[in-house]
């Protein structure tokens, strides 16, 4: 179960920016960590490893900043979340049509996608519940 700050267990919407935030600190660690590895899988080009590990430590970052939020609910972050890892592949493709970035790192905005998706469903069915005294 997943506690607030205030020790109450937290919203649905809270909950999918809390669990998608460990799905980051996954990417992150695996960035920092390992990045030989996501990047052989993928078939990316394997020289010059510190631009991926400073990138595994902005998403590592990142990911404390949606943990926190989620924790003291703050629905506002929820809502542009929702916006922002929706275009993510979008812009990923558009980047990859003009030549930017390798076409097989528009799946990694799938995760993105789902994530965003996840927390709009769970904010809609939030907004559906009356609010109680």
């Amino acid at each position: 179960m997943a506690i607030n700050a205030f020790g109450d267990e937290m919203s649905g919407p809270a909950k999918t920016i809390y669990y998608f935030a460990f799905y980051m600190l996954l990417v992150g660690h695996l960035l920092m960590i390992i990045p030989r590895t996501p990047l052989v899988i993928f078939g990316l080009p394997v020289e010059g490893l510190a631009w991926i590990r400073i990138m595994g430590l902005m998403v590592l970052i990142l990911a404390t900043y949606y943990i926190t939020l989620a924790r003291n609910e703050v629905t506002a972050f929820f809502r542009v979340s929702v916006r922002m890892r929706a275009a993510i592949p979008f812009i990923f493709l558009g980047f990859a049509v003009v030549g930017w970035i390798e076409p097989i790192l528009v799946l990694f905005g799938l995760g993105d996608l789902a994530g965003a998706l996840w927390t709009r469903s769970a904010l809609r069915k939030a907004d559906a519940v009356p609010e109680t005294l």
